[in-house]
């Protein structure tokens, strides 16, 4: 994640500052501009339901795969609004400082967002959700079904039904 960050910030970066001299060449313009997306994609794009299923215990990650999906669609509802009014802010997009003004923002949310993962999240091995699973067993949090291996629903204990076979 924090490869594809910098990566990202690094494109961006470049693509505010070189600008000018690329505008005239669509092909490297839109190429400078597809492989910033795509490592938007590389980096948080397919970590953050990874990070968000995978660092907690089972019994809440789909809340918390949940809360990550809503922050995102908050945040690209937050997005359409905010950047036509940035480029405005800068020029409108008829000025190079209204184009650029994004990619510097970009680059700029990027390395935060680096030093945000950098700081704050845990590097995650193949095995963390069996371990956490097993934190919350030994604190005594949650409580299986030892048949059927599903936490009970309002912290009873159910118990396994069986057919009478005739």
């Amino acid at each position: 994640m924090i490869v594809g960050l910098l990566l990202q910030a690094i494109i961006g970066f470049g693509i505010g500052a070189i600008h000018g001299a690329i505008a005239n060449h669509i092909t490297v313009y839109a190429t400078g501009y597809g492989v910033f997306l795509s490592l938007g994609e590389f980096g948080p794009g397919n970590c953050i339901g990874v990070l968000a299923a995978k660092t907690v215990p089972l019994v809440v990650s789909e809340q918390f795969y949940n809360s990550a999906a809503i922050i995102g669609k908050v945040g690209a509802f937050i997005g359409i609004w905010a950047f036509p009014q940035i480029i405005d802010t800068f020029g409108g997009s008829s000025t190079a400082e209204g184009i650029t003004a994004p990619f510097y923002i970009g680059g700029g949310l990027a390395m935060v967002s680096t030093l945000v993962t950098f700081c704050l999240v845990k590097p995650i091995m193949y095995n963390d959700m069996k371990a956490e699973d097993q934190a919350m067993l030994l604190k005594g949090e949650w409580i299986r079904c030892e048949h059927c291996r599903r936490p009970p629903k309002g912290g009873v204990r159910h118990q396994r039904q069986t057919k009478a076979r005739g």
